[in-house]
């Protein structure tokens, strides 16, 4: 079923048209490293809406006056690999629907936005998509690899460069986690300078618990509270640095961040 409600903007509150296009994951790929297996057993495997459903549902909240859409899935990126289509279909017959309207898309990995660049940069060009949410995880290809997740930074950084230059006014949101189990110093370094280098607009930084049960190797060594508050105060200062607005996240133990200026 489709919702329609508010979503929060760091305080401020627009009405939005939800679009759910697709739930579950592929087999290979996980939607989501940061509790392992778990989530991609929790969801269960790949179910696409077909594209006929999706582009008949965006019509009709076109016609109730919506203006704001969210495309959400598990993993928004795999959408259309169970039905002989793919997310870049989905998008560019959709955004070739006359009409104001903007377009944000939830939850979708590095993977994607790598592999579909080509596609990507050539719908972003058309105005249409004001945000999207890029799992990324890590800026370490160490602990993306650990995570079994895409882990070329460079391509990473690369496309989402290209999609900025594709439309200054697209808004890149991330999604980080600091203390993942074996990350050194260097690999939370290498998570920061990511950050600076492609110059994410809005983002969340969460910590790992340290007593969270994973499907993670036990023998990668947990990173202890002391040292994940001290790189969650480094992370603070770090972005207000980049003149990022900071917000620490108490009950996620993490942090919220924004870019002041566009």
């Amino acid at each position: 079923m489709d919702l329609t409600h508010f979503r929060s903007r760091f305080y401020t509150f627009e009405p939005f048209y939800i679009l759910r296009i697709a739930d579950g994951c592929m087999e290979k790929h996980p939607c989501s490293s940061y509790f392992g297996g778990k989530i991609k057993n929790a969801v269960g495997p790949l179910k696409s809406k077909p594209l006929e459903i999706c582009i008949e549902q965006f019509k009709k909240g076109l016609e109730k006056g919506y203006k704001n859409f969210v495309f959400n899935a598990d993993d928004t990126g795999a959408y259309g690999l169970d039905i002989g289509s793919s997310f870049p279909e989905l998008l560019d017959e959709i955004t070739k629907i006359p009409g104001e309207y903007n377009i944000e898309i939830e939850n979708i990995t590095q993977r994607w936005v790598v592999e579909y660049i080509d596609k990507l940069d050539e719908i972003v060009k058309r105005g249409k998509i004001s945000r999207l949410k890029i799992l990324i995880e890590s800026g370490s290809s160490r602990i993306l690899k650990i995570m079994d997740l895409y882990a070329n930074t460079e391509k990473m950084k690369d496309a989402f460069l290209r999609l900025k230059r594709a439309d200054p006014n697209l808004s890149l949101f991330t999604h980080i986690v600091i203390g993942y189990p074996s990350e050194t110093d260097k690999d939370f370094n290498s998570t920061m300078n990511f950050i600076k280098e492609v110059g994410f607009d809005v983002g969340y930084i969460y910590t790992f618990p340290f007593d969270a049960k994973t499907d993670i190797d036990e023998n990668l060594p947990r990173i202890t509270p002391e040292v994940l508050s001290k790189r969650l105060d480094y992370a603070k200062n770090f972005l207000k640095n980049l003149d990022y607005t900071v917000v620490v996240w108490c009950c996620f133990q993490g942090l919220l961040f924004k870019r002041t200026k566009k």
